[in-house]
């Protein structure tokens, strides 16, 4: 080839004095493209000869550079790997820890919940106790309170059975000793023994027979009284009712009127005696009448204000004890309906 370029570089060689025409600038064209044409194929068969003798080097260092690439890689991920595996045996540690943490926990909370149920079933037990003790303690309360009243109310009768005098002489060591000992008094009220009058319990059933069979005659008389003051009322009606009809132009009739007014001041003189004064006095018959039902109204009114407990009670005695008539205190010679007051007023003033 190198003969053939020269041969045609000197064929094709033209004087540098001659202009040339057109064929031989074409014929020149051809000539330059070819030669670059074989300056290129030698340079690619240059090219081709050089990597076809490298080419198994290129490949074995290739292929070493794969494996250093791969062993790096096979390192990374062993590393990796193992970097994983430590992570997943200390997860499986602490889920183990957490497992056991969380049945301690468990056990713990069912053992908390045991204890707290038998602890509130022990405190509902100790709430009933204390419930049916409460409720106890206030049926034994209001027990005594009863108990109080009616010791108070012992108190107080005994208190009115005792004489007047020692009444007054037990109110003024009250009034002259709480002004003084207030306070003694208010720490020592639970402590101090009552002071009574009554020191042997029959003086007090003596006295209640006494006041039992003075209530029973005082309803007697006041019974025996009402019926003469009804028949001294009717009488008395009779009377002015004669005295009306038979006054003035009856003159015929004057003596048997005398008569019957006469026995009618007997009767009332007698009533007045027996139920007011027995002394001699110097009243008319009108006037008499008139002390009678002033006595008998006290004496209504008198009933009234007894109680109504002592009634009871002397209406139990008088039923089971009747007394045909009554026996007159040996320490007063009147008769009892004339000691009618006097016992009721005494009466009073011990109850």
């Amino acid at each position: 080839p190198t003969c053939v370029g020269t041969r045609r570089k000197r064929g094709t060689q033209l004087s540098p004095f001659k202009v040339p025409d057109g064929n031989s600038i074409f014929l020149l064209r051809v000539n330059e493209r070819e030669d670059r044409k074989e300056v290129c194929e030698r340079a690619f068969k240059s090219d081709f000869i050089f990597f076809s003798s490298s080419f198994p080097q290129l490949s074995v260092m290739t292929k070493r550079s794969e494996i250093l690439r791969m062993d790096e890689a096979i390192a990374k991920e062993e590393k990796l790997l193992k970097h994983l595996e430590r992570s997943i045996e200390r997860d499986n540690i602490r889920f183990e820890e957490f497992l056991r943490e969380n049945e301690k926990k468990s056990v713990e909370a069912r053992t908390m919940y045991e204890q707290e149920a038998r602890s509130t079933q022990e405190k509902n037990n100790e709430i009933r106790r204390l419930t049916a003790e409460i409720l106890t303690i206030k049926s034994e309360l209001a027990r005594f309170e009863e108990i109080l009243v009616d010791y108070k109310n012992y108190k107080d009768l005994l208190f009115k059975l005792s004489p007047p005098e020692w009444q007054e002489a037990q109110r003024s060591n009250v009034i002259s000793c709480k002004g003084t000992k207030e306070d003694q008094n208010r720490e020592l009220k639970d402590t101090d023994e009552p002071e009574l009058y009554f020191t042997d319990p029959q003086q007090l059933l003596d006295l209640m027979t006494e006041l039992t069979e003075q209530n029973l005659s005082l309803i007697q008389n006041s019974t025996r009284v009402e019926e003469t003051l009804e028949q001294l009322q009717q009488i008395h009606r009779c009377t002015k009712l004669h005295l009306v009809t038979f006054t003035g132009p009856c003159n015929h009739f004057a003596y048997p009127q005398d008569v019957l007014l006469d026995a009618l001041s007997e009767k009332v003189a007698e009533v007045h005696r027996s139920c007011v004064d027995d002394r001699m006095t110097k009243l008319n018959t009108l006037e008499k009448l008139t002390n009678i039902e002033k006595r008998l109204s006290l004496l209504l009114q008198s009933l009234e204000s007894i109680p109504e407990e002592k009634l009871e009670l002397m209406k139990k005695i008088k039923d089971s004890e009747r007394r045909t008539r009554y026996c007159v205190p040996q320490w007063l010679n009147a008769p009892p309906s004339a000691h009618l007051a006097i016992e009721f007023f005494t009466c009073k003033k011990t109850s």
